[in-house]
């Protein structure tokens, strides 16, 4: 993602990624996570490019910590997101008067409290 030309060079900053890749790279053919990208959707770089991108985001100076915690087949578990979240969390603690906002484009068939508490606190 940090290579992506929608985004200013220093507007994605850290990143995660709870399957050991490089989440600030928008793989696009090249390095050796190819593969296992080539399938996903890139829906993350999708709704970043919605809330920051420099042609149309609605804030186009805002900070992005691109994070990933579904795999290319969109799956995911609660510990991956778990991860995610606490992230970001973390991140934005660094950053204390900052505001900050956390997108998260995830569906689930039930309501999971261990998640709502830490989104929460």
């Amino acid at each position: 993602m940090r290579n992506h030309s929608e985004f200013a060079p220093d507007q994605v900053i850290g990143g995660f990624s709870a399957f050991g890749l490089d989440p600030t790279i928008d793989y696009n053919g090249h390095g050796k996570s190819y593969k296992f990208m080539q399938n996903s959707s890139f829906l993350g770089t999708h709704i970043a490019g919605i809330i920051g991108g420099q042609t149309v985001g609605i804030a186009r100076k805002v900070k992005i910590i691109p994070v990933q915690v579904m795999d290319e087949t969109g799956y995911g578990t609660l510990t991956t997101i778990l991860a995610g979240i606490d992230y970001v969390l973390r991140q934005s603690s660094q950053r204390a008067g900052e505001p900050s906002l956390m997108n998260l484009s995830l569906a689930s068939p039930v309501r999971v409290q261990m998640m709502d508490d830490l989104i929460l606190s």
